[in-house]
């Protein structure tokens, strides 16, 4: 595998970096408190997660805004691209993932996204 291959790679697992910062992060919600946390129950700011906290924040502007970045760059490098197999893989996988992360916080799932978001 070589370095372009394993920069491909790691670009794809953004947005699964993020989602499993934030299923981390309820989860522990859930364990501390005993149930599962709700917009304002508590407010996940005063948990002392501090460190989790940032780093679910942090992690979720690449995963939103990352398909700017790497379209023109698939656009860019399309034919070269196009014939290899991992970069077809990780490709699948960063589109599967960036999908998921605007569903979720788009829906709203369960309700964590806009208790985190509060």
């Amino acid at each position: 595998m070589n370095r372009g291959n394993i920069a491909v790679a790691c670009v794809s697992l953004v947005p699964w970096l993020h989602i499993a910062a934030s299923l981390l992060f309820v989860a522990r919600a859930y364990a501390s408190l005993g149930h599962w946390p709700s917009y304002n129950r508590p407010d996940p700011k005063t948990l002392g997660f501090v460190v989790h906290h940032s780093m679910v924040w942090l992690t979720l502007i690449p995963a939103l805004y990352s398909p700017i970045a790497v379209l023109p760059w698939v656009i860019a490098f399309w034919r070269k691209l196009r014939g290899d197999r991992s970069v077809r893989t990780a490709a699948f996988v960063y589109v599967a993932g960036t999908a998921v992360t605007w569903a979720v916080w788009s829906a709203n799932l369960a309700g964590f996204s806009e208790w985190f978001a509060d």
